[in-house]
């Protein structure tokens, strides 16, 4: 949810606006919402969601959104390293 313009690229014409700090957004309904604005009958399929999200998905975006990823990622960043 801290990606604006990767979910706007895999739900196309949804509105969607992230907000400054994602952590206090209920993810799994606000995602599902959103599905249906796209897909107002199939069925959400999280494995399919996360396949099509990840190729458009930025770190470096999501990071200024989400304190919790922003952390995540820089511990990930530190191991790799």
């Amino acid at each position: 949810m801290a990606d604006e313009d990767a979910i706007r690229a895999v739900l196309e014409g949804a509105r969607y606006s992230v907000p400054e700090d994602t952590g206090a957004t209920n993810a799994g309904g606000q995602l599902v919402a959103l599905w249906r604005q796209k897909y107002p009958s199939a069925a959400f399929n999280k494995i399919d969601f996360a396949k099509r999200i990840a190729p458009k998905f930025s770190p470096r975006k999501a990071r200024r959104h989400s304190p919790s990823f922003k952390h995540f990622w820089e511990r990930l960043s530190n191991a790799a390293k």
